[in-house]
């Protein structure tokens, strides 16, 4: 008769320590997936996946991540490849995907390695950050405008931070601010209104 209460005890941790990534793994709304590192097969993925990029496990199945042209940028799974093999893990990857309707989102990206079956495998966790990225790029043109426009004004135009209820500090102006006063206001960057300007001072504008 052996002993095998230690031995038992492991198997029911590492039982409930599956069950539980198991539970993770589905229950996700990120996209996760496991492919083998050597050719990007697909040996698991989550609902997160196939509402990220609309392909169901069905059509995962026997697939790599090239043949079902997963990845906009073929570079980006080299770039991915690459860095898991020196480091071991990628963290916040950005890449386009694109989707089985044909439309491409962004993604952000972090992969490990890990051993399934003895052989060497990328678990990737990919948050969709399509709606974010779309409001980055119009604000960023919404400020190229508006830049546009002061830079182009025939107006002098002064920029203020304003800090706590009533100080003002002086952070821009346009080129037409400085030939209408005859000086570089540039001088005067990091400066309240009342030191850029004294004068103003002893009036209602402060």
């Amino acid at each position: 008769c052996r002993d095998i209460s230690e031995r038992k005890a492991a198997e029911e941790g590492l039982r409930h320590s599956e069950e539980k990534f198991a539970k993770a793994f589905q229950t996700s709304p990120d996209s996760i997936a496991i492919n083998r590192l050597v050719d990007g097969l697909y040996l698991e993925v989550n609902e997160g996946f196939t509402q990220l990029l609309g392909y169901t496990t069905s059509d995962v199945a026997g697939k790599t991540s090239l043949e079902l042209n997963i990845w906009a940028d073929p570079r980006d799974r080299t770039r991915l490849v690459k860095e898991l093999r020196e480091h071991g893990l990628v963290t916040n990857m950005e890449a386009r995907f694109p989707r089985k309707k044909g439309e491409v989102g962004t993604g952000l990206m972090s992969a490990r390695l890990i051993e399934v079956v003895d052989e060497r495998c990328i678990l990737s966790i990919t948050r969709d950050i399509t709606d974010r990225k779309a409001a980055e790029l119009a604000l960023q043109e919404s400020e190229e405008k508006f830049r546009s426009i002061v830079q182009s004004s025939p107006l002098g135009m002064h920029m203020y931070r304003l800090e706590g209820e009533n100080r003002l500090v002086f952070t821009g102006a346009n080129p037409a601010a400085d030939t209408i006063l005859g000086v570089e206001n540039a001088r005067f960057q990091g400066k309240t209104i009342e030191e850029a300007f004294p004068p103003l001072a002893s009036t209602e504008v402060p």
